[in-house]
């Protein structure tokens, strides 16, 4: 919980609007947090006791404060932290937040393809986390009709006012 509560401040803007990962202030995070969620990070596994499911969402958590740009995120890992997460225990909603490290380490076009073979699991959440991923996936790939498409869904299921307007933005945004 540190790792997530030290980057509160980056999080929304002064305008009370989201501020997504990759164009966070990394200034703001709170370094008193992450320093005592290292300390604790440490002494929750050793090599007697194998990772627990939260000591991994943990480690996902640290990657991303650790990364001093976004760009020097280490996907990688992050996205080995979601696959060691699924083998312990299989998550539709893990295997929905795996979707992001997949693209951002192979592509979004073996992204979109990982999508459609999430989607086929009769366990599939889809809701507007799902769709705002196909949409950044559609995006990337200039394939605009089925991003709209995607953003117009994930907006339509969204029931988080902040979320619904970042969402809305991105329609905006279109170039």
């Amino acid at each position: 919980m540190c790792f997530h509560a030290s980057r509160f401040e980056a999080r929304i803007d002064d305008k009370n609007a989201l501020v997504d990962l990759e164009h966070q202030d990394r200034t703001k995070y709170d370094k008193e947090l992450i320093a005592s969620g290292i300390k604790h990070f440490k002494l929750a596994t050793d090599e007697n006791n194998p990772p627990s499911s939260y000591y991994l969402q943990a480690a996902v958590s640290y990657y991303h404060c650790a990364a001093t740009t976004f760009e020097d995120t280490d996907w990688a890992e992050i996205l080995n932290l979601y696959n060691q997460q699924l083998k312990f225990q299989y998550s539709p909603i893990v295997a929905l937040n795996r979707l992001v490290p997949y693209y951002k380490f192979h592509g979004a076009g073996k992204g979109i393809l990982e999508v459609e073979q999430y989607a086929k699991n009769p366990n599939a959440i889809k809701n507007a986390l799902y769709y705002s991923i196909k949409a950044v996936l559609y995006k990337e790939t200039n394939n605009m009709e089925n991003f709209e498409i995607a953003l117009y869904k994930a907006i339509s299921l969204s029931d988080n006012k902040i979320q619904k307007n970042y969402l809305n933005k991105q329609f905006e945004n279109i170039s």
